[in-house]
């Protein structure tokens, strides 16, 4: 008996310090929500500008009647990282069960969006500096962590209207991998016939993906707007391919019928 008092002890401390911890996630939690929805108002502005990504890549939009500019979300965008860094950390540490997590299914809801919301803005920035291969050289941990206990947490629902976020958050790291791609392999130089191939490759794989998004309705429609860099890349791969290419994503892009499941560009657009 007097060895199972101390361990009752020590499960309720660390009950009740795990029931603190909760608490102290959903306050800390609901402090942020204020930059969320300024992000938010942000994207909505943005279609007319090439949308969100392209709007932020090349700092062109701006909103005076609404006071909210550019540099506003520049400090909202390092308030929320530095928000989520330190709570995906916190989380990481606490003990847990094998194969179970410790974030409460509200704040992962909340993470996912923020993940969905933000990360494409540090993707911007990235490539903006000039830099490659996002994915693998500069993501990160928390962005790693939050999509791993997302996807861990449920199956995904079947969607029958698109997202208006895209749920992929790497993929306009894609999109600048493809446009590169696409550059190098139109312009003159001494790459050898593997890197050609290796590119050639690498965008038959982004083909792939983006009808995968396509098709599971998870591709936000701001995609397709024009000027974005989705269109732009778009524009060259046509270009690269040449007129009688063909493939389920030219079929779609150019509004033709390639399955009879799958919808095309003008349908996509209003379904969400």
């Amino acid at each position: 008996m007097s060895l199972l008092i101390p361990k009752i002890r020590r499960n309720i401390e660390r009950f009740q310090k795990g029931k603190k911890n909760n608490s102290d996630q959903t306050k800390k939690l609901n402090e942020v929500k204020v930059y969320m929805a300024c992000m938010g108002w942000y994207k909505k502005q943005s279609k007319n500008q090439g949308g969100y990504y392209d709007c932020y890549k090349t700092a062109e939009s701006k909103s005076k009647d609404e006071g909210q500019t550019k540099e506003d979300l520049v400090i909202y965008q390092k308030k929320l990282n530095q928000y989520w860094k330190k709570m995906v950390k916190d989380v990481d540490r606490m003990p847990k069960r094998e194969g179970a997590i410790s974030i409460r299914p509200r704040v992962l809801y909340a993470g996912t969006n923020y993940r969905r919301l933000v990360e494409p803005l540090d993707i911007a920035v990235y490539y903006r500096q000039g830099n490659k291969d996002y994915i693998n050289k500069g993501r990160s941990q928390h962005y790693k962590l939050l999509e791993e206990w997302e996807k861990g947490s449920s199956k995904p629902a079947e969607r029958h209207k698109v997202s208006t976020t895209t749920e992929d958050s790497c993929f306009w790291a894609h999109v600048e991998e493809a446009l590169i791609a696409c550059r190098n392999l139109t312009e003159e130089n001494d790459s050898s016939t593997e890197d050609k191939e290796s590119w050639n490759q690498s965008l038959l794989g982004f083909e792939a993906c983006v009808m995968g998004l396509i098709r599971m309705h998870t591709l936000s429609p701001e995609t397709f707007l024009e000027g974005s860099s989705f269109m732009k890349w778009w524009k060259d791969y046509k270009r690269l391919r040449g007129i009688g290419y063909k493939s389920d994503l030219t079929g779609f892009m150019n509004n033709e019928k390639v399955q009879n499941d799958l919808l095309v560009l003008d349908e996509y657009k209003v379904l969400s």
